[in-house]
């Protein structure tokens, strides 16, 4: 309890506190590129009305009653840009409601609810297609098992198509309708959430081994079968805050979204509802997903927690367990954004800490990977491997805290960072007072952390903060 007070004060709770507002201010940010949150809001009603229009009819009814309105929409824009009274207009009752609707708006959100309705429209068809697409699946499945190149029964070939049309026969019966899920869409890609709590796991992490630095490791070591516990009640610190953290996060980004864009109806309607699901084999719920993701995202951010745990343990300094976990992220980061997916070094990009972070792309998109007959997805591998990690990373954690002595001769790279460190404060003795005060600014008092934290901010904005097109924008230069 006492290693949990020292860790968790006022500066770590208000350093989450700042986290969760910046992560949800960054998820509106993204959300709201190009336009402004009146036009989401207007946007955001406007898909729920056309929801509510459209879902008392039939699919193929709705389809072609959602075409006709856009076609009576478009003939109508010409007619008025032209100055002419639209032929459609004066037979009798040849305005409908929708047309109605659309007159009465101004100009910005008229182009706002022509692009709901393409939405809507692209939405009705995917629906009506999934029933097809997924009897489709369980057809070439048949078909394919009777070719001659694909009926050895040893082969992973074989033994994928097999298990791809058993994955989903489970989805077959799944039924879809429309419904408002632009709020789970939008969230569930959504993954800087996961880089926060990462970062967040960091500082405590960091706390965690302040006797590393501060000469109290030779005591706490002494505490002899003490050790083992506050090995466990670290363990047990870690995934908690990992948990919680995670938890935080992801939660209060989720009610952003359903603030944002509305549909809390729709989280009982199936995740197949969302076109990015299309091939997911799971019979789930929308809400039921987005505690699925929960629960994978958590213990990924958990397993890399207490991975990093132990590179701070095998590591006699903070600093240096803090350099090498920052070498290690950067090679991850580099490989993942510049090896191709055809590369020879491709298994670098999908083994990598940036693929795990993106957790919703790996559980929902379905893929198996095996050899001869055995196969298995994706999701699992990530699970397992996941698993794997936690074991080996909480084995050399807890046998590191126990049993490394703080009195053992240092290191090649230890000898070198002190012979380093005498060198600088050498030259340091002999610099200006201003340079000395600078230092103290930026070093002592870790200013250079804030310049660092503004200057990622500052490439953000530079490199995703491009020129971006509202929905109205592109309706009119697509109708223009």
């Amino acid at each position: 309890m006492n290693e949990f007070r020292r860790l968790i004060n006022r500066k770590v709770v208000i350093g989450f506190i700042a986290l969760l507002i910046i992560n949800v201010s960054l998820y509106v940010y993204q959300q709201t590129k190009g336009a402004g949150i009146k036009e989401l809001r207007f946007e955001t009603a406007q898909r729920q009305w056309c929801v509510d229009y459209y879902g008392n009819y039939d699919i193929e009814v709705a389809i072609n009653a959602v075409d006709s309105d856009i076609k009576r929409i478009l003939s109508y824009r010409k007619a008025d840009k032209q100055g002419t009274v639209a032929e459609s207009e004066v037979q009798a009752g040849a305005e409908t409601e929708v047309l109605g609707k659309y007159k009465a708006l101004s100009e910005s959100e008229q182009l706002l609810f022509l692009t709901v309705l393409r939405d809507i429209e692209s939405q009705l068809e995917y629906i009506k297609k999934y029933p097809e697409d997924m009897k489709q699946i369980q057809t070439n499945a048949q078909q394919l098992m009777t070719f001659s190149i694909f009926s050895d029964k040893n082969s992973f070939t074989y033994n994928n198509i097999v298990k791809t049309g058993k994955d989903f026969e489970k989805v077959a019966d799944v039924s879809l309708y429309l419904v408002n899920n632009k709020a789970a869409g939008s969230f569930v890609n959504y993954y800087y959430t996961f880089y926060f709590a990462l970062i967040m796991m960091v500082f405590i992490i960091y706390g965690l081994s302040g006797e590393r630095d501060n000469g109290m490791w030779g005591i706490v070591h002494s505490a002899g079968s003490g050790r083992l516990r506050l090995a466990l009640h670290r363990l047990f610190i870690i995934a908690g805050s990992g948990v919680v953290i995670t938890a935080g996060l992801y939660f209060t980004t989720f009610a952003a979204a359903l603030l944002l864009y509305g549909g809390a109806g729709a989280l009982n309607a199936p995740v197949q509802s969302i076109q990015a699901f299309e091939r997911f084999a799971m019979p789930m719920s929308q809400i039921g997903f987005v505690l699925y993701n929960y629960v994978y995202s958590a213990l990924a951010v958990v397993v890399l927690s207490v991975a990093l745990w132990t590179v701070f343990v095998v590591n006699r300094k903070r600093n240096h367990a803090l350099i090498l976990t920052g070498v290690v992220v950067g090679l991850e980061v580099l490989m993942y954004y510049r090896i191709g997916l055809h590369s020879i070094y491709s298994a670098f990009k999908q083994i990598n800490i940036v693929r795990l972070m993106k957790v919703n792309a790996v559980i929902s998109t379905y893929a198996n990977r095996g050899r001869g007959s055995f196969v298995i997805s994706e999701s699992a591998i990530m699970f397992w491997a996941l698993m794997v990690i936690l074991v080996v990373s909480v084995a050399v954690a807890v046998v590191g805290t126990v049993f490394m002595r703080p009195s053992q001769g240092k290191n090649v790279l230890t000898r070198l960072t002190d012979k380093l460190y005498a060198g600088y404060q050498h030259i340091f003795a002999n610099v200006p007072v201003v340079f000395k005060e600078l230092h103290k600014l930026l070093v002592t008092s870790r200013g250079f952390t804030v310049i660092v934290v503004l200057l990622l901010v500052v490439m953000y904005f530079i490199s995703y903060g491009k020129m971006a097109f509202s929905d109205n924008s592109r309706e009119r230069d697509r109708i223009s």
